[in-house]
């Protein structure tokens, strides 16, 4: 009796001294009541004093001013951490303000302007300024008798380039405008003959919904005969500020066509086909089997078709 409860001694000191050790390498994640930063509390095997470690740096306020390249406050420029789902925006006067770790990351972005990464490295202050992106804002736009860049329309407008059109292989340019633009569906039969339909931001009117089209400045109702490779650009006028200056021709959007002309440079020739078949002969089809053929296979072999009896 004496031996087993010496036993039983050993091993629940064993146990406790397992504990301890266990104890001495675990950190348990509590958060700090009042604060956004957590702390690790820590258990020292040589003694029973707990205390609490900061292991995360605590979130600070971010101030500070977004202006673009002529000094000028910017209103709406979204700042966000980088990383993270939390972000602000910028007032009327380009200011703005938010918490963040201080060795986190902002990202500064506005339509136009290229988008910016700035680290805190500690800093409360951070004033950055925005520089446009020439690329997209420098982009002539036809509309009706006047060409516009990009940056100083205000209306819907989408641009397809020649080079996005020749991605699809189709001798309608319908078809090629199919998922080039937003807000532009366009349907088919699939019959490789039939004229597909092209609707602009959904139907408008009970009748016709057709858009106007204008070719070089001329305005037409079919551009089907028009060969996809004469095409140098194409804009969509998609709502009454971009086509108003087409009347009530324009109530159904405005697609504007322009086609190459002769450049300066040495000659070069490029050659596409296309075949489309429309019905397939019937010397063409593959042997079947009629539908009398078909019930007596199923009556002499119940569950099964033998599809080797046809005629040839």
């Amino acid at each position: 009796m004496k031996d087993s409860t010496q036993e039983r001694m050993r091993s629940v000191q064993l146990l406790v001294g397992r504990t301890k050790y266990c104890l001495s390498h675990f950190f348990v994640l509590t958060p700090l009541m009042g604060l956004k930063s957590y702390a690790a509390a820590v258990l020292y095997p040589d003694s029973k004093r707990l205390e609490r470690k900061s292991i995360f740096q605590a979130d600070t306020l971010i101030k500070g001013e977004v202006t673009d390249e002529k000094g000028m406050a910017m209103p709406g420029v979204t700042i966000q951490i980088k990383e993270s789902n939390r972000g602000t925006i910028t007032d009327a006067s380009g200011k703005y303000s938010i918490t963040a770790p201080g060795n986190s990351v902002l990202v500064f972005s506005f339509v136009g302007y290229l988008t910016q990464e700035v680290p805190l490295n500690g800093r409360t202050r951070v004033k950055i300024k925005l520089l446009e992106s020439e690329q997209n804002l420098n982009e002539i736009i036809v509309t009706g008798y006047t060409t516009q860049r990009k940056k100083d329309i205000i209306g819907a407008v989408s641009v397809v380039s020649a080079k996005d059109l020749q991605q699809t292989p189709s001798p309608n340019i319908m078809a090629q405008l199919q998922g080039r633009a937003a807000g532009v569906t366009v349907s088919t039969s699939g019959d490789p003959s039939a004229t597909s339909s092209i609707r602009i931001r959904g139907f408008a009117s009970y009748g016709n919904n057709n858009p106007l089209y204008i070719v070089d400045g001329v305005a037409t109702t079919d551009i089907t005969r028009i060969n996809p490779e004469d095409i140098e650009s194409l804009q969509v006028l998609k709502d009454a500020s971009a086509a108003s200056i087409y009347g009530a021709r324009a109530v159904n959007g405005v697609v504007i066509i322009t086609t190459k002309h002769g450049k300066s440079g040495t000659t070069s020739l490029t050659y596409n086909s296309y075949i489309g078949v429309q019905q397939v002969p019937l010397r063409s089809m593959p042997p079947m089997l009629s539908p009398v053929e078909l019930m007596l296979d199923l009556i002499q072999l119940p569950g099964q078709v033998r599809l080797n009896r046809c005629k040839h």
